[in-house]
Parts: structure tokens; sequence; C-alpha cells
């Protein structure tokens, strides 16, 4: 125990050493670029106007204008260019006339910013890792611009991608009281494919098999009719999807029909299922106490997609003062997580992301992506006979969801066993 707090101790030690020569040097680099700019003849503190005063890309300059405005010296090291561009600028303000003390000033703090980045980091990439566990603001944008990348890759190498999915799932007490039944919309929108002869999957379409009717066809026991697939069409903004089944022991898994590809192509599907309080796939199965357990939705990010929408509307019965929760899971090559299992904490993933709530009824629920969903949501609360305006809305909105990855958005609920 001794030797483990020693070397727990060690490494704090590090930690401190390497995050307080990250702040001095991006102190010293943002003061030295300050005075280097304003020692030129006819200094600007625009980007455009500097990177044609230096003849440098206003990528760079830009970047460089806004690390010296920065207050936070780590946050300095996070905007600023690299080594090379900084020296090229440093050579472009000396032959504008900048004084070789500025200039001496300004290339020994981009010297200490090498040596940061190759000595003590080892990269560039690796540095910006680390410094945005560091700096709040920095962090959610360094996120963005990695899962933006990786979204690149992956969609370039399926050679498919898709603008928006959609998890919009309705919780209602039962007829007997609870637990719960679920009716859930789910959408694949804007599918394209982006070279020829690629099998596209179609998330929204992943069902149980034919035979188990009552998870594929909405029905209500006050409302007639199946509200299943094919009924939702007429939502689609773009033409529908021409889907090919593939069946798979007990499900079924749907491909795009046709070969198409390209930025004209795009197309949607959306399907809608009831599953009562007593389906195996209920949100809230009963326990043997009788109550039930927290409902969760979860979406696999096995595909590239711009953004998921996961929205939760539940009944006014079943809110409680507890908020619901987004879980993020590493499920690559893995089983889904269960979020109730006590092993799920060792697949549980960092997010930044969370849970908004909205508010009660659709006054609020519009989505941008999707002109036609409060139209949708409307005929489908009529259709299982509910109003809206009964139910709260809970909702988790994500661009470029991480590849690999399991959303997850836990709502608890009364009678739960956590009141």
């Amino acid at each position: 125990m001794a030797r483990k707090t020693r070397e727990s101790s060690m490494e704090h030690g590090a930690h401190a050493a390497l995050r307080l020569r990250a702040q001095n040097t991006g102190q010293t680099l943002a003061e030295s670029f300050q005075r280097l700019i304003a020692s030129l003849p006819d200094p600007s503190w625009r980007s455009q106007e500097l990177a044609t005063q230096l003849g440098q890309s206003v990528v760079t300059t830009g970047r460089l204008l806004r690390a010296m405005g920065n207050t936070d010296p780590l946050a300095v090291l996070i905007q600023a260019p690299g080594p090379q561009p900084l020296r090229r600028v440093i050579r472009a303000a000396e032959g504008r006339g900048a004084p070789p003390a500025e200039v001496a000033a300004a290339q020994e703090a981009v010297d200490e910013f090498r040596d940061l980045i190759q000595d003590h980091i080892g990269g560039r990439r690796a540095l910006s890792s680390i410094l945005s566990s560091w700096v709040p603001e920095a962090s959610r944008e360094f996120e963005m611009r990695r899962r933006q990348s990786l979204f690149r890759s992956i969609s370039e190498l399926l050679g498919a991608q898709q603008d928006l999915e959609l998890v919009s799932a309705v919780l209602t007490p039962s007829a007997q009281g609870l637990p719960l039944d679920l009716a859930v919309v789910m959408g694949s929108l804007g599918v394209m494919r982006l070279r020829p002869g690629v099998q596209v999957d179609v998330s929204a379409s992943d069902m149980e098999a034919k035979g188990e009717e009552r998870s594929v066809d909405l029905r209500h026991p006050n409302a007639g009719g199946p509200f299943g697939p094919g009924g939702l069409d007429r939502f689609c903004g773009n033409p529908v999807a021409s889907l090919r089944a593939h069946r798979l022991g007990g499900r079924v898994r749907y491909t795009l029909a046709d070969d198409v590809f390209g930025p004209d192509t795009k197309v949607d599907h959306l399907i809608a299922r009831f599953v009562p309080h007593d389906h195996p796939r209920a949100m809230g199965q009963p326990s043997g106490s009788g109550d039930i357990r927290s409902p969760f939705l979860l979406n696999i990010q096995d595909f590239p997609k711009h953004k998921l929408i996961m929205d939760c509307f539940v009944h006014r019965d079943l809110v409680c003062d507890r908020e619901p929760q987004l879980k993020l899971y590493g499920v690559a090559g893995k089983d889904p997580v269960n979020p109730r299992d006590d092993a799920s904490a060792l697949d549980e993933l960092e997010t930044r992301e969370g849970v908004q709530t909205i508010g009660d009824g659709l006054r609020h629920a519009a989505i941008g992506e999707f002109p036609n969903y409060l139209p949708m949501l409307t005929e489908l609360f009529a259709h299982i006979d509910c109003n809206p305006d009964d139910y709260r809305l809970a909702r988790i909105s994500i661009d470029y969801p991480q590849y690999g990855s399991q959303v997850t958005l836990v709502h608890p609920v009364r009678g739960d066993g956590g009141d």
C-alpha cells in the first residue's frame, strides 16, 4: 500500500510539473508574439490584414491572433499554430522590420514550444489531448474536431453516411398501472451511398422477425389499425428508402436495395413500434417486487452520422425528481451494454454531452433537420390516444456521435425503486 501511495504521489508530481511547464510556455508564447506583432511598422490585429502584410495564410494568422487573445496559457497552446508556421511568421515579421530583440524573443518562445511537444509530450496531437483535459472551454472543441475527423474517415472507408439518426420514445403507464408501455419511432434520415457497390445498412429497420408482430406494428387498445412499416413514409423529407431484407436467425437486417450513389441520392426510412409492458424488449420490465427498473433508450454508433437525436416523452404520472442521464459506453466488438448491470462501469466512456429537459408537450420539440417531426409526433400521440401536453420531453442531441460507442438515455421514473 505504501508503495502504491508513493507511486501515486510521484505521478501526481509529474503531472503538476508538466502542467506548470505548459502554462509558462503558453504565457511566454502569447506575450512574445503580442510584442512581435505590435513592433511591426503597420501592426494589424485582423487576420486577413495580417496575413496579407506577412504573406501568410489567413488560417495561420487567425489561429495566432485567437491564441494571443486568450487569457489562459494552456488554451494558447491549443489554439496556436505549430512551431513551423510560427517560425514562418517570425521570418516574415523580421523581413517587415520587426526589431531584432522581439524576433529573438519570439524564436526562443517557439523553441520552448517545440521542446515541450517533442521532449515532454511526443507530438502535437498528444499535447492537445492532454491540454484539453485541463482546459474545460477547449475540451469540447478538441473533442468535436476529432469526432468530425473520425466521421470523415469512417464515411470514406465505408462509402456511406447519414444526416440524422432519430430515436423518439413515448413512455406511458400501462392500462394495468405500472410497469410501462413504450411507443417508439426510429428514423434513418439522409442515408447516402458515397460510391457504387457498397452495402448500406439502415439501422432504423433492425427489428425482430415478422413473427413478433406486436413489436413491429404500433398498436394501442384505444386506437385501431397498424401504424407500422410504411405508415410513416409520408413524413420523409427525402425519397423513401427501398430496402432488402436479410433474415438472420430471429432477426431481420435491412440494407438499401438499389445501387445509386452520390449527393443527390439521399433517402429516408422511418418506422414505429409499440412495445407493451409485458414484452421482453420493454424498457421497464417488472422486478420481483412488482416495481419497474429505470427505463433506458440506447443507440449503437456503427454507422457514420452527422447527428443523433434521442427524445424521451415521459407521462407526468411517471416523472420524478431524479434527472435523466446520458451514459456513453465503448461497445466496439462487444454486445450492447445494460446500464443496470454493475459491470457497465467498465465500458463507460467520458462524455461532455448531457440530457436537455425541454419541457411539456410539443411546443419546443421541433428538429431543424427534420421539418416533419412535429406533424409526425402529433399523429403518433393521436394514434395512441394520448395528450402530448401530459408528457415531459428529455432530449439528447449529439453532433458526430463517436463511432463504436453506445449512446444511452437512462430516464428514472416514479415507481422504479429510486423514490
